[in-house]
């Protein structure tokens, strides 16, 4: 006899899909431990990010001693942004979110998809219509830094992200825009809602 696993993944959705959708606050008054467990989430992604930036930045640091292998270390530091600090920063967010819902019961849970919307934007086209030029290093675009003085540019912009090894200052297209403009995560996104 053979079993269609089409079929059965089918069941599986269609089961999933019937179950009762709960919010933060109802799952909190069901495991009151999630304040704890979350915490502790936080605590750990935010070492996980830590180790992660060291190695990239390590990585940066070696390719400018050793210019033979420059290349192979741009490559080895945008992996470490694509496959870990986004990931994990992207993480921290969720984790954040979700402890600020647990401890203010005012927050409404807005449902954006958010990761959608970053897909839409280029990262390199909104700095650049600040009025910075970039020019091409490697793998990724190279100017000064607009959060500090310099004189050697440091301020790496990848596809998603970018990363200042002069100052640290990192994030995504939000994170840009926060910076640069000067407001919360909110306005940051109603602004960035006019590019998509």
């Amino acid at each position: 006899m053979c079993i269609d696993t089409n079929y059965i993944k089918e069941l599986e959705n269609e089961h999933y899909r019937s179950l009762k959708k709960y919010s933060i606050h109802e799952l909190a008054e069901i495991f009151p431990e999630a304040k704890e467990v979350l915490k502790e989430q936080i605590s750990e992604t935010k070492k996980k990010l830590k180790s992660a930036f060291k190695r990239a930045k390590k990585s940066y640091l070696h390719s400018l001693r050793e210019p033979e292998v420059a290349f192979l270390c741009e490559a080895a530091t945008e992996i470490i942004f694509e496959e870990e600090i986004i990931v994990f920063e992207k993480r921290l967010r969720q984790l954040t979110y979700q402890y600020d819902c647990l401890i203010d019961k005012n927050i409404q849970e807005e449902i954006i998809d958010i990761e959608a919307l970053k897909e839409r934007l280029d990262l390199k086209q909104i700095i650049e219509g600040y009025g910075f030029k970039l020019r091409k290093s490697g793998q990724s675009w190279l100017t000064l830094c607009p959060f500090h003085n310099e004189r050697t540019p440091s301020f790496n912009v990848y596809k998603k992200h970018f990363y200042c090894f002069g100052c640290q200052a990192h994030g995504d297209v939000f994170n840009f825009i926060q910076e640069i403009e000067k407001v919360n995560f909110k306005e940051a996104l109603n602004k960035l809602k006019i590019y998509a």
